[in-house]
């Protein structure tokens, strides 16, 4: 029949011209290719400088414990027993003299 004629012509066309644009695709995916390397590189390295953001955060934030731990510490003016007794002891002597 004329219009399975015309099909198989329009598809021969169709497959003719799309071999001819084989080689733009090709290249198209090529720099495609080139592209997401570069990206994924990038990508590893920013999630490498968060990586280490992370850990310098975690690690502010405990040099920042530390530190409040040892106002805390100051504030209560923790002594030991003796060093207690040791003051009261240096107390009279100076109410005496």
């Amino acid at each position: 029949t004329l219009m399975a004629v015309l099909t198989t012509a329009r598809a021969v066309l169709k497959d003719s011209a799309t071999r001819k644009q084989v080689h733009v695709i090709q290249d198209h995916l090529v720099n495609l290719s080139k592209d997401f390397d570069r990206f994924r590189k990038r990508m590893d390295n920013l999630s490498k400088h968060i990586q280490q953001a992370n850990k310098d955060v975690e690690d502010v934030h405990i040099s920042a414990g530390k530190i409040s731990s040892r106002f805390e510490k100051i504030e209560k003016v923790e002594l030991k027993e003796d060093d207690v007794e040791l003051l009261d002891s240096e107390a009279n002597d100076s109410e005496i003299n």
